[in-house]
């Protein structure tokens, strides 16, 4: 099946990447202490650069998408808050608690999800904006707005800024916050982007949003770390059934409650069914979580997606 081909590919790709970076570490090339770098290359240099060059392009976010973001907004929210419900009566220590439910509740809609729907609805450019739309403003957006304070939070203090502000007055100045910005202004004004000025303007930006699967990469790796199974069996147990199964579910439901669109439906099914995103696990450890568990988490996700997804196409779509 070309979905499950496409999954089993980035898989492939994600792990030979992480498995080049541990080798530089083991050679000495990169070690621990370039993790919070390369944390912040993500969060403010590659993440900034895919959010302009997505949200930029017309024609843009308009009422009709929103149905479909606003029930992945939904599911993302239920999935944290069930996540956080069950690590509290879990008794997690915060740093754990915070990587877990990051993990549970954003998935990798703006990259495999993409792959999948392209995959699926080829030659459709309605369904790839409807998958755009859903990803970014559904997943994204959340993941450096609502995901960044919930990291902050459960990380133990403010690592927004320089310790002056609060977290939430450090993330509206933050260069996330202000790439959104500009690429919704950039989509609403209507402003062309096919003329010279404009692709050289572009280039830069797609070179660091093209940079961003590396960059991930290298966090994932100088983050991972030897993780007890007896710690880490029940966390991806819990992580696992929520990512990977309620919140497919639970998106699914609502949009038959509200008679959605067959394909927008799919998508949207399609796109929450993701496994964890490696997004989330960096934004976590940038924000003080425990990085090493969240690491672990995302990859054996990836792994149990093999199975989940295809049954969720099944019962679903």
């Amino acid at each position: 099946m070309a979905h499950l081909q496409t999954l089993i590919e980035a898989i492939i790709v994600l792990v030979v990447l992480i498995g080049a970076v541990l080798w530089l570490r083991r050679r000495g090339v990169v070690d621990d202490s370039h993790r919070d770098l390369f944390n912040r290359l993500v969060t403010e240099f590659a993440l900034p650069g895919l959010i302009i060059v997505n949200l930029a392009q017309p024609p843009g976010l308009g009422l009709h998408h929103l149905p479909g973001a606003a029930l992945m907004f939904f599911s993302v929210l239920l999935v944290g808050a069930i996540a956080w419900l069950a690590g509290h009566l879990m008794r997690l220590e915060k740093p754990i608690l915070g990587a877990v439910v990051m993990v549970s509740a954003f998935g990798s809609s703006s990259t495999l999800g993409y792959a999948f729907v392209q995959q699926i609805f080829p030659n459709d450019p309605h369904a790839l904006m409807d998958a755009l739309i859903i990803g970014e403003v559904g997943a994204i957006i959340p993941v450096f707005t609502v995901g960044v304070l919930v990291s902050s939070y459960f990380g133990g203090g403010d690592r927004l800024g320089d310790g002056s502000a609060s977290p939430a007055r450090a993330f509206f100045s933050s260069p996330m916050f202000i790439a959104l910005l500009i690429g919704l202004a950039i989509s609403w004004s209507g402003l062309p982007t096919e003329n010279w000025v404009g692709r050289i303007l572009a280039q830069p930006l797609q070179v660091a949003s093209d940079s961003l699967l590396l960059l991930v990469a290298f966090s994932i790796a100088l983050m991972l770390r030897p993780v007890s199974i007896k710690v880490l069996l029940p966390l991806l147990l819990l992580v696992g059934s929520l990512k990977l199964i309620v919140e497919p579910a639970a998106a699914g439901f609502a949009a038959g409650v509200i008679h959605m669109d067959d394909t927008e439906r799919a998508i949207l099914v399609l796109e929450a069914a993701m496994p964890s995103g490696a997004i989330a696990a960096v934004v976590a450890a940038r924000y003080g979580c425990d990085g090493a568990v969240a690491s672990n988490l995302v990859i054996a996700t990836y792994f149990l997606s093999l199975v989940t997804i295809p049954l969720i196409f099944l019962l679903n779509l």
